[in-house]
């Protein structure tokens, strides 16, 4: 082994790595990276601090829409059975609408028969004598 060969090429190497690391580059970066760092540092502090309430608020709001989507599917579910073929609700609607269309028809029938004897008001209808 060569020893002197040795010392020289470590001590080149030495030489070269102790240049490299002096140069202002190298140190402008390293403090360019370390204020990053910091930077880093106290923007994560930050936006942590605001993880934990965004992160309660999200699940809040996924609840309350879970919430109202089943509200909104029972709601549709009592609908459909209100509007059913079997449902009673259809039944009394046409019974309703019959009886409001019967109604409408004798009020047209009285303002027809008031229309033609506008005394009938104050004297009343005058029944049609029976013959004995």
């Amino acid at each position: 082994m060569n020893f002197a060969e040795l010392n020289a090429g470590a001590t080149n190497l030495l030489g070269t790595a102790n240049q490299l690391l002096a140069t202002l580059d190298l140190t402008n970066s390293l403090m360019a990276f370390k204020r990053t760092l910091n930077n880093a540092e106290t923007l994560l502090k930050r936006v942590d601090g605001r993880v934990d309430p965004l992160a309660d608020n999200v699940t809040n709001t996924l609840y309350d829409a879970q919430k109202t989507l089943a509200d909104l599917r029972l709601g549709i579910q009592n609908f459909a059975g209100l509007l059913g073929p079997d449902a009673s609700f259809r039944s009394d609607l046409r019974q309703a609408l019959e009886e409001l269309s019967n109604a409408s028809r004798a009020i047209a029938d009285l303002a027809e028969f008031l229309q033609h004897n506008p005394n009938a008001v104050l004297s009343g209808r005058k029944r049609p004598k029976a013959e004995p």
